[in-house]
């Protein structure tokens, strides 16, 4: 069976990746897919897939957040007992808040667990309640 040929990306640029040379070590070659060497305009090195490059999911080297959701401002709005406050350092890449419970409790919790009524209060105001663990909470800010 002859080989597939690949489209040759060496010195096209991406967003802000340069594509240095195809990458030809086996174990650095992504999703078994044809794999590009490539240097972003802040001088680091990435490699990504001919098709992360070609559709734009590969746009720079990790030097800048991804703007591909804009954070949701909740600021003010009530979720059960919480109430946001304001945004909380992210947690691994995830948008956090630090909410103030009715009891006067407060607690940084996820915005996508505070959206989905996952997270209801800081947990201390009623431990009957077994799925409200509580995560980091303070007596203040």
């Amino acid at each position: 069976m002859p080989k597939r040929k690949f489209l040759d990306l060496t010195g096209q640029i991406f967003d802000k990746l340069v594509v240095v040379d195809r990458e030809t070590d086996p174990k650095h070659i992504l999703h078994h897919a044809v794999t590009w060497y490539c240097m972003c305009e802040c001088g680091n090195f990435k490699r990504a897939t001919t098709s992360q490059l070609v559709r734009g999911r590969a746009k720079n080297c990790g030097c800048e957040p991804s703007r591909s959701r804009p954070r949701i401002n909740i600021k003010g709005q009530r979720f059960g007992e919480l109430v946001a406050i304001k945004h909380a350092p992210d947690i691994v890449k995830k948008t956090a808040w630090v909410c103030k419970c009715d009891c006067g409790k407060y607690r940084e919790v996820q915005t996508t667990a505070l959206r989905a009524g996952k997270a209801t209060s800081c947990g201390h105001c009623h431990p009957y309640r077994k799925n409200h663990a509580p995560a980091k909470v303070y007596d203040h800010l």
